[in-house]
């Protein structure tokens, strides 16, 4: 689907260091947020009491088990966001830090989903740039520190979209729509 064999070694290597950069930068941006926002919120504490749920009845397995036989019944809360927090939770006064470095993973997430869905058919420049329109958003800024599935949902969203431009009658290309597809849904579909 994306074609990294057009890219010289250098390409590589500068590529790297300025999506480094990137992330750096979304990461201070996000830790300056971050001093003023000391407590959760609105729904973060209701992910933060999901997430230490799951982790208290064993973890992501047994929350996959619960999905599985449908006894899982929150429907407020999106269930991927609640996965990836859970192994944070500690059951402690530090699983707000714990979630917010969850956070900020899913806005560096967000940020290369972005470029790579921009590569597809454009340059290295092309996608570069759309990395760093979303690393130095201020909305990707305000969603590192914020315990919340959007940025997850929408670089999600991004690669489905980059997939399904590009599938054609590739049946390949469409499962991998499809996966993007499902991720976005678990991330905030309603």
């Amino acid at each position: 689907m994306w074609d990294f064999r057009r890219f010289r070694h250098s390409d590589a290597l500068m590529t790297g260091a300025v999506l480094a950069l990137l992330f750096l930068a979304l990461y201070a941006r996000a830790q300056a947020l971050s001093t003023r926002h000391g407590f959760p919120i609105h729904d973060e504490r209701a992910y933060l009491r999901l997430a230490r749920g799951v982790q208290e009845r064993g973890g992501v397995p047994a929350f996959l088990r619960e999905h599985a036989a449908t006894s899982y019944r929150e429907d407020n809360q999106h269930p991927l966001l609640v996965a990836l927090l859970a192994p944070a939770m500690a059951g402690t006064a530090a699983d707000f830090a714990g979630g917010k470095l969850v956070a900020l993973a899913c806005a560096l997430f967000f940020a290369a989903a972005t470029g790579l869905a921009a590569l597809k058919g454009r340059s290295g420049g092309a996608a570069l740039a759309a990395a760093g329109w979303a690393a130095l958003s201020p909305g990707a800024a305000v969603y590192a520190q914020t315990i919340a599935p959007d940025l997850l949902f929408a670089g999600f969203f991004s690669l489905a979209v980059a997939s399904a431009a590009a599938a054609g009658k590739d049946r390949r290309r469409w499962f991998v729509f499809g996966l993007t597809a499902g991720m976005a849904w678990l991330a905030k579909g309603n």
